[in-house]
């Protein structure tokens, strides 16, 4: 319990603030993380791989995203992980491909819930999931305003549930919801409000099947729904 401390990283390029590797029920909470400046090397406030029954829950994120040209940096990352939950953390991005929260490769099992998410350059992504099963994605409020980025990306994922999540875009070529190679996936009680200018509210592409979203709230500045 970090009872409000302070942990700066990410200067000249380099760090991460809390890596957690090959460990299993570990709990991370009440931490202020600022990352001072853009990253080259995907640096995250909190970097998880290999490990599982991890908790990360009441901090308060602040990233300043990648550097030009470079992949995603951001709040939280979670490699070959599973059986974890991240909950009610407060992430805000302020710099080019920020992500909130990024996954790869992750096992079964996985939390994301009541999470609040503000991306504010170009390429922000609030949650980005890749490869993911079996993923319980609840109650979650994201906000997007920079240029050409996403409220939620499902990539390849299975399974998984996403209930009364709440998406604002505000920015031109932003889309709220992407379903990419996704498949057996269902929803209920999501808003997705895509604003800004060629901004879809719900994407569905690349093969993805048997996805059921019911009883859900969408607006957009070009489609609701984009196949």
């Amino acid at each position: 319990d970090c009872r409000g401390l302070l942990i700066k990283h990410g200067k000249e390029n380099k760090g991460v603030g809390v890596f957690i590797s090959r460990s299993s029920d570990v709990t991370v909470k009440n931490c202020v993380f600022n990352q001072l400046s853009p990253s080259a090397l995907q640096a995250f406030s909190v970097d998880l791989q290999n490990s599982h029954f991890i908790t990360i829950e009441n901090n308060i994120i602040n990233t300043k995203g990648g550097a030009s040209g470079t992949a995603g940096s951001g709040g939280i990352r979670m490699k070959l992980s599973g059986c974890s939950k991240i909950h009610n953390n407060k992430i805000i991005t302020d710099g080019q491909n920020g992500y909130g929260v990024f996954t790869e490769r992750c096992t079964n099992g996985n939390q994301f819930v009541e999470n609040n998410i503000i991306t504010q350059a170009a390429g922000g992504v609030g949650l980005y999931f890749t490869s993911g099963n079996e993923l319980s994605v609840t109650k979650n409020k994201i906000t997007t305003s920079g240029s050409s980025g996403l409220g939620i990306i499902c990539n390849q994922c299975r399974e998984s549930t996403f209930n009364e999540n709440g998406i604002l875009t505000t920015s031109r070529y932003v889309d709220g919801f992407a379903l990419y190679g996704a498949h057996n996936n269902k929803g209920s009680g999501n808003s997705v409000s895509a604003l800004g200018r060629n901004g879809n509210a719900f994407i569905i592409a690349d093969g993805s099947s048997n996805n059921v979203f019911k009883n859900s709230n969408l607006q957009a500045g070009a489609q609701t729904v984009f196949l």
